[in-house]
């Protein structure tokens, strides 16, 4: 089968030809149609985010037809899936997946499952509390804001356009992270109605400015490290005497309720809705690549296998 990989750290991805995937007994084989390109990927090819086993396929989610699985029933039924290990390619074994409702496209459904599911599972950690959040006008970050609007969230950005988009949605806690008045907001926001979760998407040094507004006993989560940098000069008192903790977060160990979260999907998903902005061939993904890099924030780009 045709696969893009990456076959030595740092370098950029190729299309290569492997054997299908064998699956065990108890798994279905996906014929994949839709990808989409994630910032995991982007980051992977430089070294700065996942490391991946050499050689190794590139891809998070997507969406396609079973074509083998233990019951019959379940063959050239459309599913929604995520993949542990790689679904840039025309056929994958997913490790989560859910059948794709009536009305749901196979484009819109490739983007139902790493972002809502995060989403959900960021939603159960905050037990219905307010929380900060970094980036907030992301993909993921206004997803897990339509589902927690009511939470109070605060809200971190870097523009005046990505304050008006999150005013939308009736949140008015939020702070540009470019404006002189930032620190002083967040300083009267923490005393008013501290957070006691965070959520940071950019890492780097902007993962101190977080820890200093979760309050006694939080929990910063770290789900992304988009600035590509590393954390300096952490203040040691944060933790003895104010008990914080900053923690990672990744999709793999939260996929215990995944089954629960996708019927939830199923039966909103324009809350879990992410606009495309283009579809490419699969052999054009250093096209598609360059254009997500270059306009990261406008949509997701999708890969076309099948």
């Amino acid at each position: 089968m045709k696969a893009i990989q990456i076959l030595k750290k740092k370098g950029r991805p190729i299309i290569a030809s492997i054997p299908i995937p064998k699956r065990a007994p108890n798994e279905v084989l996906v014929q994949v149609h839709y990808t989409p390109i994630h910032p995991a990927d982007l980051a992977t090819t430089l070294g700065a985010y996942l490391e991946k086993p050499i050689p190794s396929i590139f891809g998070l989610e997507g969406s396609g037809i079973i074509v083998e699985a233990p019951q019959q029933d379940l063959i050239g039924k459309p599913v929604m899936f995520y993949s542990k290990t790689g679904c840039w390619s025309e056929y994958t074994i997913p490790t989560v997946y859910s059948l794709i409702p009536e009305g749901i496209s196979l484009e819109k459904a490739s983007l139902l499952s790493v972002n809502p599911l995060t989403a959900l599972s960021m939603r159960r950690l905050t037990q219905g509390k307010s929380y900060i959040i970094n980036a907030a006008n992301s993909s993921l970050g206004l997803m897990l804001l339509r589902i927690t609007k009511d939470q109070n969230p605060m809200c971190i950005v870097r523009s005046l356009s990505a304050k008006n988009e999150i005013l939308k949605y009736g949140i008015f806690r939020i702070a540009e992270a470019t404006n002189v008045e930032f620190k002083g907001f967040l300083d009267f926001e923490k005393d008013r109605n501290p957070c006691y979760v965070g959520f940071d998407f950019v890492g780097g040094q902007m993962t101190l400015e977080l820890l200093k507004y979760i309050g006694y006993g939080g929990t910063l989560y770290i789900e992304g490290n988009m600035s590509g940098e590393n954390i300096n000069n952490l203040d040691s008192k944060e933790f003895i005497f104010n008990r914080k903790r900053i923690l990672g977060f990744h999709l793999n160990t939260f996929l215990e309720n995944a089954k629960t979260d996708y019927k939830e999907i199923c039966e909103i998903p324009s809350q879990f809705e992410s606009k495309i902005v283009e579809v490419f061939k699969a052999e054009d993904y250093n096209q598609a690549m360059s254009k997500y890099l270059k306009a990261m924030s406008k949509g997701k780009i999708l890969l076309k296998f099948n």
